[in-house]
């Protein structure tokens, strides 16, 4: 995954929407975060992440003042024990996986000549090309897809016509409820932001603070010192003050 992330991207492909905060529900601190920021890696990498590291740091900051919690508690969420499982399967759940999820997965979990069922086609990929690439690849393999809720029932082993216009129908429509989702996403920022309001959690430091902050560093104060002193975590206090920066 790209380690580089614009505010459009961001806001297109992190934002907690709908079902989203319904699988987060009441989980708190790094159990909320390492959970969001999961469900969305998953959502669009279709795998889930080894560790921490695979998470982009802009999508860790964004994905936490989204949910109310401090970016530095990701690094109590455990990658490996119940916890961590429990979450995975609720995330294949609502997206209709099972335990592989892509092409190389799906080979290795799938005999010749057999097939795999989904919830829906928007469970396959998240745009059209996707869709209909790895319909193709595993088509190649002799694996066919099934869904199992869509309204119009497609089997991917069926060659023909009929079959594959509905296949194109289908990654159609997934394509195009990722783009509303994305617009609604980008929609909803706007509004905030002409009212004033910024998304995401209310910042830990005003103005008045930062200015203050910046002096005391001036002065030689060293940056835990002042954190400890604010009573917010060290990296907070060094994104407030690299947003502060570049806002002048």
């Amino acid at each position: 995954m790209s380690g580089e992330w614009s505010t459009e991207d961001l806001i297109a492909s992190w934002t907690l929407v709908g079902e989203d905060w319904n699988l987060v529900g009441n989980k708190t601190g790094a159990t909320r975060l390492g959970f969001s920021l999961v469900l969305k890696f998953f959502e669009i990498e279709a795998r889930f992440p080894r560790d921490a590291s695979e998470f982009p740091a802009a999508a860790v900051t964004y994905v936490a003042e989204q949910v109310k919690v401090d970016p530095g508690e990701l690094a109590a969420y455990r990658f490996s024990g119940r916890t961590i499982e429990y979450h995975r399967a609720q995330i294949r759940d609502v997206f209709g996986f099972r335990e592989f999820t892509r092409t190389n997965n799906a080979s290795r979990s799938c005999s010749s000549r057999s097939s795999t069922g989904h919830t829906s086609w928007a469970s396959i990929g998240r745009n059209l090309r996707e869709c209909l690439n790895l319909v193709h690849e595993l088509r190649e393999q002799g694996v066919g897809i099934k869904t199992l809720r869509d309204p119009i029932p497609i089997d991917t082993s069926d060659d023909s016509p009929l079959a594959q216009i509905a296949v194109a129908m289908l990654a159609l429509f997934a394509e195009m409820e990722r783009t509303f989702a994305r617009e609604r996403a980008a929609h909803a920022r706007a509004v905030a932001l002409n009212k004033g309001k910024l998304p995401g959690r209310p910042r830990k430091l005003n103005d008045h603070q930062l200015q203050a902050a910046r002096a005391s560093l001036d002065a030689g104060m060293h940056l835990d010192d002042l954190a400890e002193m604010l009573n917010i975590h060290r990296a907070t206090l060094y994104r407030a003050l690299q947003r502060d920066e570049r806002e002048q």
